[in-house]
This record gives C-alpha cells, structure tokens and sequence, in this order.
C-alpha cells in the first residue's frame, strides 16, 4: 500500500470517528464546586410617542458566585449563589444613572446606590433536580424584600417587576434549563420552550439548540429562539401607568458549555423584539406606543 493512501486511510477513518463520537451534555455538581461569573447585558429600547423617538440605554454588569453546599433529603444539588459585584449604567431622556459597586465614587443615585448596596455579597440558596431544573430558591424573595425596603414607596413596584425573585432567577435557569436528556452526534438539535415574566413582560420563549462542535471538552451549541408576549397578559403598573406589551422577535447566539461538568464556560445571545406598547393613565389616556428592544447578553466565567 502507497505511503499516501494509507494516509488517507487512516484520516477518513479519525474523521469518520469523530464525527460519530456522541457527546452527553448532562447537569452535575462537580466536587467543591466554586465558580464565579460575569453577566453583561446591555438594552437599548427605543419608542415612539406622538412622533417623537425615545431612547433608553443601559448596561447592567452582574459578577457573582455559585458553589456546592451538599444535598437536600431527596439527593437533589444545593448551590449557594451570592452576587460580589454589580454596575449599572443608565441614560433614559437625558438622564443618566450610574452604580458602581467596586468604584462608589462613580454613583450618581443615593437611592439606586442603596438599592444595590443591599444585594452585595448576600447570599441564597437554589436547589436543582437531576435534569438541571431549579426546584426551589430559598431566601431570593427575603433578599429581594430587603432591597425593595431600600427604595422610595412610589418606585417600589417598578423595582419589583425588574428586579423581583423571579426576574433574577432567569439568568440561572438559563444555564441549566438546555439539557436535551440524550446523547448528542453533530448536527443534532432539540427545542426547548419556557413561559418567562420579565419587567411585566410574559414572554413564551422557543428556542432549539443545535450541537455545532466538540473540541478540547468544550461543546459549542448554536441558539435559535422566538419570542412573543403575551398581549392578554396584566402587564406592569407604574406610578398610574398602566403598560401592556404586543412585542414579537428572536434570539441568536452561541454557548459554550464544559462536557465533564454540563456548566456553561460562556455564552453570548442577541435577542431582537419590535411591536407596540399599550399605555393608559389618566394624564395620558390610552396611547398604543411603537416599541423595539435590541439586547446582548454575555455570560463568562471568571477566576
């Protein structure tokens, strides 16, 4: 047999293998478990009202750490979650609103720097079944509480609806709600479909995920999503603002995800949203507002 034929032979048949190799994405807790990571997300939401375009930007830098604390009576993970540092920067009509937990004489708010101040380094508990589902958070909603006591009664529910346990809760369900129960080859896809509540937005969120590469440990997954609110949904109330959402969109993006562990050493999500906002006070009266929402989500972790 010639020299290169052999050759050939021996790397159609790596290729071949590799190809075929099934890869098993799967929740666990590793043993002393103890990551930490940076959340990025940045949102410009721009709306029409009587001919006038209104933008609002922000950017919100959450760090945190998560680590392994043993099991409940039923063998199901606990992880304690505590956030270590957060940032926020925000211009709304002019205006602009800066939180810096690491640098405070950047804050601009007595109020947001109290807000936030409240959430530094406390801690709560999520308790995750076999398949990565988070089964219970204990004390987000004390947490949560303890923030809202900070902040002025008339913006209370705003915060509520932004920042409330089940808002902050997405971000970890994000990470380990993926999981497609079997083994995967390249190429292989499987949707996934959550109900979310954001802002007072009731989002229905279909995404399929597609293993795009395995290389070094590393699975890299490919994300295609739809989203749509629910206009019969209550919506949000702020200061005699009544606010409903006929917004419908995407989400594209990539993460990649440790194939020992089934944690996500990052990722990165675009989600596109346009339609129109129902608003009702009595200054106003009902206005149906133009809206779009363009959001980029990076998640990473950090040492």
């Amino acid at each position: 047999m010639r020299y290169s034929s052999y050759c050939l032979i021996l790397v159609t048949g790596f290729l071949l293998t590799n190809c075929a190799r099934k890869v098993n994405l799967a929740f666990s807790v590793p043993e002393k478990m103890d990551y930490n990571y940076r959340l990025t997300s940045t949102t410009l939401s721009q709306t029409q009202v009587m001919g006038m375009d209104m933008e609002n930007n922000s950017e919100q830098v959450m760090e945190y750490n998560i680590f392994a604390t043993g099991n409940d009576a039923n063998g199901n993970k606990q992880l304690r979650t505590r956030y270590t540092a957060i940032q926020i920067n925000q211009t709304a009509m002019g205006q602009e609103m800066v939180y810096d937990s690491k640098d405070p004489s950047r804050n601009t708010e007595p109020n947001l720097e109290a807000i936030y101040d409240a959430m530094i380094n406390k801690s709560f508990d999520l308790t995750y079944g076999p398949d990565g589902k988070i089964i219970e958070a204990q004390g987000l909603n004390e947490l949560m509480e303890d923030v809202l006591d900070k902040a002025p009664a008339e913006v209370q529910e705003t915060l509520k609806s932004q920042l409330g346990g089940e808002v902050m809760l997405q971000s970890f369900k994000a990470m380990t709600g993926f999981y497609p129960g079997k083994p995967l080859k390249k190429g292989d896809a499987w949707p996934i479909s959550n109900d979310l509540n954001l802002g007072g937005m009731a989002l229905q969120v279909d995404v399929v995920y597609t293993l795009e590469e395995s290389k070094n440990g590393v699975a890299k997954i490919r994300i295609d999503g739809e989203i749509a609110t629910d206009p019969e949904a209550p919506g949000m109330d702020i200061m005699g603002m009544s606010m409903k959402f006929d917004l419908q969109g995407t989400q594209q993006g990539y993460m990649w995800v440790n194939e020992a562990t089934g944690w996500a050493e990052k990722s990165e999500l675009l989600q596109l949203m346009n339609g129109n906002m129902q608003m009702d006070s009595p200054q106003t009266g009902n206005m149906t507002i133009g809206m779009s929402i363009t959001s980029n989500q990076q998640l990473e972790r950090i040492k």
